[in-house]
């Protein structure tokens, strides 16, 4: 009998693939295919194809043409429909169209579309392509609108984008979030690292830079929402760019021994791109990730400077690697990158810390930290995507990584305390010691996803998927650490000299199956289930070493072997809704979970498994006030389990100074998170505008509860409290004057945050508000482009135990871009930046200049050679602070960085479409500020001033 229901239960999964339903009890599949050109018979890419119903013009389906023009919809009922194709300054065209069950699929042809020309006696009126557009889910950004210099790369335009921010590490957020990747044409460039593609692609090559918040790939492939969200951009190659073969080779040596090359090389035509980089540089402008970064992040006692700014230290690196992505047909698409990144890392220190004792005491940490550490990485992605029917897909991504890394740190700290209600404020030294490390570290990990999805002829919208997940990681590092600490109130020194090995490996698999049963032709019912497994093990172990050097017994205090395990059932049933104004998901999560730990040194580290259920609601809501004006709701509550080191109830020694202590009573945390955003965009006037309300509010936050012994000796301890919350508000503007020589631009961030910390059993409620605004302008000719902008941001914490920590935070600055194009093809750029701060700790406020400038001289055929000359930092007065506050402590710290040098390069560019410059179909010819258009209306593709034309 048990055989009998497994093969039962087999025959039934099989049965969903393979489902074929009677004539008498289906309609065929039917499909409407075309082909949509301009006036001059190019190819209309991107162009917006919807299905409207006859009756009353409600959308049924939608779709935008390929590359080349083309489009397909399938899956229509047999009926009247009208098909509509618009495009942003062309006529729109409808036709009606009749699906028969004799006649299921129809060919419309070459369709052509004509421009929305307005006419004068003897010119053309184009209008300017608009520098910003809002919509539904994308924020979509004219690039030339943002000038940079000849040889730039994305990066350099992303920079002086609204919204937009680049840290020194080259880490980008979009108002206030983490962009995960970018994308070329649609098509993911190098994976999960959108550096790559930031800071080796040249600017040139970019018509649009959309900035996009969409659901995960997983929840894209199924249909069915998982939870997940990332923020993406997506660049958009010129069309021009899609002939064959472009590329940039530049080299070039400074003074102070800077130095840099760089190897750019692609073909992207039609569907298909392949891409060729290679650099190296010891200017910090690292063009990948570090792999090594995250792997040994706190597996051993090292001293790694805290600095989190991204633009710290002094880095020599090297990068390269291949990425393609190959359309052979409709039916099989294959994508990949391969990458090699060496990174060699100095950063040197300076931190003063103040910790919140009580309401009347207070102590300071201050410490010198240096950091060495060098890295080889090797990281392959791939991607295989398969449609052997019109109802089966198949997606498999696997992955593999590996790193060497060397790391040398050194630190010298120093505690004080002080009493504020003391009449003569007397400051004592409590403890002081150094740190010396080294270890040595390899690991490697590989991951894959393999996804399925069938659907059913039987009735249109019905869809199964199911993926199946795994990733393992092993990472292996030993080392030493030679500590020395004086602890001044007992007047006695703390020699501890550690021999380390240390090996973790973990991994995990899962299971994600999901179903969408349509209800009627505006709703659908979908429900989903998700199992994921995780272990994590780990053996820490540290041996004494004696005065001779020898290794000696292990210290008990300072070893951990642990084997730890979490899994976890998510069931989600969720109701989604399709209309012509709006769009909702709705519906509830039910996670089960469980975590439990041995430790096989300490018994009393263990943690026994038990069951916990969390009920989590969810809601998406978008409406559509017309075409270019929506308002967009989401909510979401989630749970967030304790880790197994928050757990463990014995006490854990890393560092002699701060100890850590877990607390098995504690509960799992519950947030609701809340985001409302508003898009608005006037394409007469060009005005795009952007407002976004983001809040959460905390139940059982996991937070820190800290103790300070006499010794100075921090024990800090997990517990859970309620009161932990945030609200944000965004605002962006942007908008040309009448003549479009001129544009406005506005970013505003206002916030407010409440955190929670226990001091010595007494609880500090930390409050912060800030304030951040950045306006520009913009002014563009065939002569010069200049930009100006000014930033300015007010932050003030308030402590609830000690007022006079209370911190107000100033940063001030402003920022002036010129480019001018000189005869002779010489092109002379100059960005100057000033800076200013106010309420940071005594020795950390600065006010400063820092000037760039550059000069080109274009030359050879078609200026496809230049010489550069380019002075970074002419005033040399360049320098990295960053404060971080919690509600325990707030901390500045300063790190070394790159200083003034100039730099003699050379670039040649090429491409094997003859580097001629675009011409304008039919003869038409006019200046429009400075940028050339073709076809009519506002929205005629840019051709671009010849400064910046291949």
């Amino acid at each position: 009998m048990p055989k009998l229901r497994c093969y039962i239960l087999l025959l039934s999964l099989l049965s969903c693939f393979t489902v074929t339903a009677q004539p008498a009890f289906m309609i065929e599949q039917s499909s409407i295919v075309g082909n949509v050109k301009d006036e001059t018979g190019e190819p209309m890419p991107m162009l917006i194809v919807k299905v409207l119903d006859s009756q009353d013009s409600t959308m049924i389906k939608s779709a935008t043409t390929s590359a080349k023009g083309r489009f397909r919809i399938s899956g229509l009922q047999i009926g009247s429909y009208i098909i509509s194709l618009s495009y942003v300054g062309y006529k729109t065209l409808c036709k009606d169209i009749y699906v028969t069950a004799s006649s299921p699929s129809i060919n419309l042809g070459t369709i052509n579309i004509k421009p929305n020309d307005i006419m004068l006696k003897e010119a053309v009126i184009i209008g300017k392509k608009p520098d910003v557009v809002a919509k539904e889910d994308t924020l979509e950004f004219n690039a030339d609108s943002y000038k940079t210099h000849p040889n730039s790369v994305v990066e350099d335009i992303i920079k002086n984008m609204p919204g937009m921010q680049v840290d020194g590490s080259g880490k980008i957020t979009a108002n206030g979030k983490t962009v995960t990747k970018i994308l070329v044409d649609g098509k993911e460039f190098f994976s999960d690292d959108p550096k790559v593609a930031s800071k080796n692609l040249p600017a040139k090559m970019v018509e649009k830079v959309q900035v996009i918040d969409r659901k995960s790939d997983e929840a894209r492939f199924s249909g069915v929402d998982d939870g997940e969200e990332e923020t993406v951009i997506n660049l958009t190659v010129k069309k021009n760019m899609k002939e064959g073969w472009f590329g940039q080779l530049q080299g070039g040596g400074g003074t102070d021994g800077r130095f840099e090359a760089n190897l750019m090389a692609n073909r992207f035509v039609n569907d298909s791109q392949f891409s060729i980089i290679a650099s190296g540089n010891n200017t910090n402008n690292m063009g990948a990730g570090d792999l090594g970064a995250t792997m040994f992040s706190g597996s051993s006692r090292r001293a790694p400077a805290s600095a989190s700014s991204g633009k710290s230290g002094i880095n020599t690196s090297a990068i390269g690697g291949i990425n393609f992505n190959v359309r052979k047909s409709d039916k099989f698409n294959a994508g990949g990158d391969i990458k090699y990144v060496f990174s060699n890392l100095n950063v040197n220190e300076r931190s003063e810390r103040q910790n919140f004792i009580n309401s009347d005491s207070t102590t300071y940490d201050s410490s010198i930290k240096e950091n060495l550490n060098k890295s080889h990485n090797i990281e392959m992605n791939f991607r295989l995507k398969w449609q052997p029917n019109d109802l089966t897909n198949i997606d498999f991504y696997p992955s593999f990584g590996y790193n060497h890394s060397n790391m040398n740190s050194s630190s010298i700290s120093q505690s004080t305390g002080q009493n504020t209600l003391l009449s003569l404020l007397k400051t004592d030294t409590i403890t002081g010691g150094s740190l010396n490390s080294y270890s040595n570290g390899n690991g490697f990990n590989f991951a894959g996803r393999l996804s399925v999805s069938r659907k059913f002829r039987s009735k249109e919208g019905r869809q199964i998927t199911i993926s199946l997940s795994y990733r393992y990681n092993d990472s292996k590092e030993d080392g030493y650490s030679y500590n020395f600490t004086q602890y001044h109130k007992k007047n006695t020194l703390e020699e501890l000299n550690l021999r380390d090995n240390n090996h973790n490996w973990s991994g995990s698999y899962g299971i994600r199956a999901t179903y969408i049963e349509p209800i009627n032709r505006h709703t659908s019912w979908s429900v989903a289930y998700n199992y994921r497994y995780n272990y994590t093990y780990a053996d820490k172990l540290s041996f004494n070493i004696d005065k001779g050097g020898n290794t000696g017994d292990m210290n008990i205090s300072y070893s951990n072997r642990f084997r730890n395990t979490f899994q976890r059932h998510k069931l989600s049933t969720t109701f989604n809704g399709t209309y012509t104004k709006m769009n909702y998901n709705v519906g509830i999560d039910l996670e089960p979970s469980k975590s439990q730990s041995r430790n096989l040194i300490d018994s009393n580290r263990n943690v026994e498994g038990k069951m916990q259920y969390n009920f989590s609601p969810f809601l998406r809501y978008t409406y559509k006030l017309d075409k270019t004006n929506n308002l967009r709701i989401d909510y979401r509550g989630w749970t967030q389990q304790p880790s197994i080191s928050q757990l463990q109830p014995s006490q854990s020694i890393s560092d002699p100074l701060r100890r850590t202590e877990g607390n098995p009573d504690l509960k799992a945390s519950y947030n609701n998170t809340f985001r409302m955003r508003y898009n608005s965009y006037n394409a007469e006037r060009q005005r795009a505008m952007m407002a976004a309300l983001n809040g959460s509010y905390v139940i059982n936050s996991i937070v820190s509860s800290t103790y300070y012994t006499p010794d100075g000796i921090h024990i800090t301890k997990p517990v859970n409290e309620t009161g932990e919350w945030y609200v944000n508000g965004i605002f962006l503007a942007n908008a040309p004057f009448k003549n479009n020589k001129f544009t406005v631009n506005s970013f505003t961030n206002a916030g407010y945050k409440n955190q929670i910390g226990y001091l010595n059993s007494e609880r500090n409620r930390s409050a912060t508000f800030n304030v951040s605004e950045k306006l520009g302008f913009m002014f563009r000719s065939t002569i010069i482009d200049l930009g100006i902008s000014g930033n300015g941001s007010f932050s003030r914490t308030k402590n609830s135990i000690q007022v006079t920590s209370d911190q107000n935070i100033v940063d001030y600055g402003g920022t002036l871009n010129t480019t001018i194009y000189l005869p002779g093809s010489i092109t002379l750029a100059s960005d100057i930046n000033y800076n200013g701060t106010a309420g940071y700790s005594e020795g950390y406020n600065r006010q400063y200049w820092i000037w760039n400038a550059q000069c080109t001289w274009q030359f050879l055929k078609n200026k496809q050679a230049s010489i550069i000359v380019r002075a970074y930092d002419i005033l040399n007065q360049h320098n990295s602070i960053t404060r971080s506050v919690t509600g325990t402590y707030i901390q500045d710290i300063e790190t070394n960085s790159v200083g003034r040098y100039v730099m003699f390069s050379f670039a040649y560019r090429f491409n094997s479409f003859g580097g001629k410059d675009e011409k304008i179909p039919g003869g038409m010819q006019m200046q429009n500020n400075g940028t050339r258009y073709h076809g009519g209306g506002y929205g005629g593709r840019p051709m671009g001033p010849p400064p910046f034309r291949y």
